[in-house]
């Protein structure tokens, strides 16, 4: 009768004198010495990974995954990319979650990327978290938007849309509400007044008297003091300055850097730029343009507005708020329209040429390009025996 003994573990073949190589420790066949490769490696000694789109013992076992079939290559788990989850990468992160298996926690107001986790503000808010307000005079997606709302009229950072105060007509607010109506939008009916000289006031709904323009009082006969033409109370005299204007008759135009009503708005002009101390628009001193007076003149360009074309010749410079030109080395001339004179060169001319035996100085660099015959840096030297020609080429 025969007997056949296994190999102890690690050994195999005839006399079980061989040692197994497996790589990660795995057992061996006791006869041929193969590898009994585990989960995700493969090859007579296990020592290859299993290929992307295969997983499990020997690799045997085929990713069932989209994105390209990407899969854990022991279990065959879906490797899903950053953004994405579930058995076969098939959701989207939820709203406040990213990165792979949307294991990353973001850091906004609102939703953000799925697989970078930057904060994907809604309209009207900005900031790296979403968190801040558009600016004053801004709206929309990022903030980007120019409100076109009057001076002192609050743009909605969402839409853009002019918020009249009460009283006053959208979209512009320049208007007061049309006779019978009141309030905000406009969107009130007056009640009937019935006192002498009293109308719906186009804010309150209230019946107040109105007199004509410059008087006061029960009959409307008494001249208001104020100037500027200005308005006053129609019961007392009281006055209600214009926009851009104060004091106790309205005489004084808004003190520097205020404009409109009872000149409670800043201004908003830079660069030494005049504000309008009633509408607060900026007049831009020469050389800036911009609703603030906040750019330079653009290159080729100066003066009152940005509107005169700079007239410099030969790569000079203008200066933007005279024109006045800089020429670059080499010339001269209110327009840089002259060469240096012979014999200089450089800025304004100023450089004295030392090339000698005939030789031309470069008008900008003063390097010295020699005549027939002639060489070095001077042009001091005959050319060598066997040499001939300008710079003994």
């Amino acid at each position: 009768m025969c007997f056949f003994a296994v190999c102890p573990v690690g050994t195999f073949g005839v006399g079980c004198q061989e040692l197994c190589e497996c790589v990660g420790g795995e057992t061996c066949n006791h006869a041929t010495g193969k590898c009994d490769c585990g989960e995700g490696r493969k090859g007579f000694h296990c020592e290859e990974a299993c290929e992307s789109g295969m997983y499990g013992k020997e690799c045997s076992g085929m990713c069932n995954c989209p994105l390209e079939k990407r899969c854990d290559p022991i279990t065959g788990g879906c490797l899903c990319p950053p953004g994405r989850l579930g058995k076969r990468c098939e959701q989207e992160c939820p709203p406040d979650r990213f990165g792979f298996s949307c294991l990353e926690v973001c850091d906004c107001a609102s939703k953000c990327d799925p697989v970078t986790g930057k904060c994907t503000c809604p309209a009207g808010k900005t900031g790296k978290n979403c968190s801040i307000g558009c600016p004053e005079g801004t709206f929309g997606e990022y903030c980007v938007h120019k409100c076109l709302c009057n001076p002192g009229v609050h743009c909605d950072a969402v839409t853009g849309r002019c918020v009249c105060p009460p009283g006053w007509k959208p979209p512009n607010c320049t208007e007061k509400c049309d006779e019978g109506m009141y309030g905000l939008d406009c969107k009130y009916r007056c009640p009937k007044c019935t006192g002498n000289h009293e109308k719906c006031h186009h804010i309150t709904g209230k019946c107040v008297r109105v007199c004509k323009h410059g008087f006061y009082g029960p009959n409307c006969d008494i001249r208001c003091p104020c100037e500027s033409h200005s308005k006053c109370n129609p019961y007392n005299g009281t006055c209600w300055c214009s926009l851009g204007f104060t004091g106790e008759r309205c005489s004084e135009k808004c003190p520097e850097g205020k404009f409109g009503h009872k000149c409670q708005y800043n201004c908003t002009c830079k660069n030494d730029a005049q504000c309008d101390h009633i509408t607060g628009r900026c007049r831009c001193a020469v050389g800036w343009i911009g609703s603030n007076c906040e750019k330079p003149c653009p290159k080729g360009w100066f003066g009152q507005l940005c509107s005169s074309p700079c007239m410099c010749k030969n790569n000079g410079t203008c200066e933007r708020l005279f024109g006045t030109c800089t020429c670059g080395p080499g010339h001269v001339g209110e327009q840089c329209n002259e060469e240096c004179p012979a014999g200089t060169f450089g800025l304004n001319c100023k450089e004295k040429c030392n090339c000698k035996n005939g030789g031309l100085c470069d008008k900008a660099t003063g390097r010295c390009n020699c005549g027939l015959g002639w060489t070095g840096e001077l042009c001091e030297s005959e050319c060598p025996p066997g040499r001939f020609g300008p710079n003994c080429e």
